[in-house]
């Protein structure tokens, strides 16, 4: 999936509302980078994670991101959609640059899906 390039089509919102739309592959992808990239996350046993101290950069996760759910996909894999039995995203984690990094998915209509959130694992 490495050879692929994300290509940015849409964005609205700036800081912690910022959204960003995007195609790889034919498939739309919504990015929640605001929530995502711009804030402070608090992990389940409390500990503030911070992605700006990583050096990386939204375009560089979620490129990562894309390639994660395009292989997933390809082997079989599908998201969860928004309807009235929902139980919840598909949370995933991958590693960028030696860093974890959790991220939360579901497919919203047809070919397009939805990345609510990612975050620094510690």
């Amino acid at each position: 999936m490495s050879g692929f390039s994300l290509v940015y089509t849409s964005t609205r919102g700036t800081g912690t509302t910022l959204v960003r739309n995007a195609i790889i592959q034919g498939i739309n992808f919504q990015f929640n980078t605001g929530h995502g990239f711009y804030r402070t996350h608090n992990n389940p046993s409390g500990v503030v994670t911070n992605l700006h101290s990583t050096g990386l950069t939204p375009d560089i996760i979620e490129i990562e991101i894309s390639h994660d759910i395009l292989a997933f996909l390809s082997t079989g894999g599908s998201l969860p959609q928004p309807n009235p039995s929902f139980t919840g995203p598909l949370e995933r984690n991958i590693t960028v640059n030696s860093y974890q990094i959790g991220y939360r998915v579901v497919q919203t209509k047809f070919n397009t899906i939805s990345v609510s959130t990612y975050f620094l694992i510690p």
